[in-house]
């Protein structure tokens, strides 16, 4: 199982622990993409194929068994 943290655009570090932050779930897939504007949207997609859409308002996390395996900047460097 994965699961995405989604941090909030609280004006903290990542690693404060008074930010909000959202936990998604997923049996399936987690993709990080960017819509036609340079945003971050997480999808997931789940077992059966079904997608939902989360949009990113701070970086997101994704976790496996409780440890980090991938980050992602909700906005675009460089």
């Amino acid at each position: 199982m994965l699961v995405a943290k989604l941090m909030s655009s609280d004006d903290l570090p990542d690693s404060n622990n008074s930010k909000d932050f959202t936990l998604v779930e997923s049996h399936g897939l987690i993709d990080c993409v960017r819509d036609k504007d340079g945003k971050g949207t997480i999808v997931v997609i789940d077992e059966y194929g079904e997608e939902r859409e989360y949009p990113m308002n701070g970086n997101a996390y994704i976790l496996q068994n409780g440890k980090t395996i991938a980050t992602y900047a909700c906005h675009q460097y460089g």
